[in-house]
């Protein structure tokens, strides 16, 4: 019996199990492979990590991945004008929207799980709403930016605070929008209560 289709989402490559999220994160994929058939879309941040691709094509049906570009670094001062959290725009590509979208009409995608809140925004909205969309926190990034400004002077200060806050409300439409939300601990729970 062909096993069902899921679409995971992460903002780095889940291989090699080497350091926190991706052990995590290559946990959680290898888990869900043994039920589900993958497929994967993920960015790369380290250019060594690129002779992996094969070794996640053994646990998934298909494998997109898209490397980090100096653009997107530029492209995150676009979220000053939106006022979006800059995480949003640094993580936002057409070509891995397309290849969501394509693949959640050729396959019939149902299911998704969205590693790192920044990716949810690939499966956000109306149109999405008929999925079942589950998301993992991993570290809470509107917490991890809080902390950064409270050891910052200004304007890093104000930069890191301003992120720590728009995180946060985008978190919090995603927790609510999505079917489930996974954190890594009570206390990262209890800041969306």
């Amino acid at each position: 019996m062909k096993k069902p289709a899921l679409l995971f989402l992460a903002h780095r490559i889940p291989f090699p199990p080497n350091k926190g999220d991706k052990i995590r994160s290559f946990n959680l994929l290898k888990s869900l492979a043994r039920d589900y058939r993958i497929y994967l879309g993920a960015f790369v941040d380290d250019s060594e990590d690129w002779q992996y691709e094969a070794e996640l094509r053994k646990y998934c049906a298909e494998v997109f991945l898209l490397g980090i570009q100096n653009r997107q670094k530029y492209r995150t001062f676009t979220a000053f004008f939106k006022n979006e959290a800059l995480s949003l725009p640094y993580y936002r590509h057409t070509r891995l929207k397309s290849w969501v979208d394509e693949k959640i009409q050729t396959e019939q995608l149902t299911r998704v799980f969205v590693y790192s809140s920044a990716m949810a925004q690939y499966v956000q909205g109306p149109a999405y709403q008929d999925m079942h969309r589950i998301i993992d926190f991993v570290d809470v990034d509107s917490e991890k930016w809080r902390e950064y400004s409270r050891r910052r002077n200004w304007p890093m200060k104000w930069l890191y605070r301003r992120e720590a806050d728009r995180m946060l409300h985008f978190d919090r439409v995603i927790a609510a929008e999505f079917d489930a939300s996974i954190f890594v601990s009570a206390h990262e729970a209890a800041v969306f209560k």
